[in-house]
């Protein structure tokens, strides 16, 4: 177990990869968690409102259409590198959040279609990252044990988020996608260290 840690806590790019997940998570819990709140509490939409009644069966479909368009153009556009599309999704994330911040309060067609494109790129990035490149970079002996440093990055951008949109929403709703907007900045940043990684070799990735 030493040995393995060792192996994942100096690797670069796994590292990278960490950081990078936990800004997936603040963006991705800070959106899907908080939107349906933010139409009731603001917009005092009923539960039975389109959004909000299909709030979930919507998130599927950004999911799945997430996922496999990372997959897709991960592995027939960039060769299988996995950084361009988390960086390419970065900044489709990046350009919502903006958006956001000026139709937060006036436009909900434009809201809820910011809402979805985030989604979309926010789990595309989470399938690609958390789960894919652990294994391209980990190795076989140590993919389980990346996954789970990873994803416990993950979770604690979910728990940062949480606290403090807790305090930010419940003092001003302006200020929810600009919390959000750092956070898409930095998981471009860092995409852009890990633009030129390649996943190791079958046979090297088992040692």
């Amino acid at each position: 177990m030493g040995e393995i840690l060792k192996r994942i806590v100096t690797n670069p790019i796994i590292i990278t990869i960490a950081v990078i997940e936990f800004c997936t998570g603040v963006v991705r819990q800070g959106i899907m968690q908080w939107y349906p709140i933010y139409l009731k509490d603001y917009f005092n939409l009923p539960n039975d409102a389109f959004m909000r009644a299909n709030w979930g069966l919507i998130l599927m479909i950004a999911g799945v259409f997430g996922g496999i368009s990372a997959g897709w153009f991960s592995d027939r556009v960039f060769g299988s590198r996995r950084g361009p599309v988390a960086g390419l999704m970065y900044v489709m994330m990046f350009v919502a959040t903006v958006i956001m911040i000026f139709v937060v309060k006036s436009d909900q067609a434009m809201l809820a279609i910011m809402a979805i494109v985030i989604s979309f790129c926010v789990i595309g990035t989470h399938g690609m990252l958390s789960g894919t490149s652990t294994m391209d970079f980990g190795g076989r002996r140590a993919a389980a044990t990346a996954v789970g440093l990873i994803d416990g990055f993950v979770y604690l951008g979910t728990g940062v988020q949480a606290l403090a949109l807790g305090f930010i929403t419940t003092w001003n709703w302006s200020y929810w996608p600009i919390f959000l907007v750092p956070f898409t900045l930095l998981g471009f940043l860092l995409a852009l260290r890990i633009w030129k990684a390649m996943p190791k070799p079958m046979a090297a990735a088992e040692h």
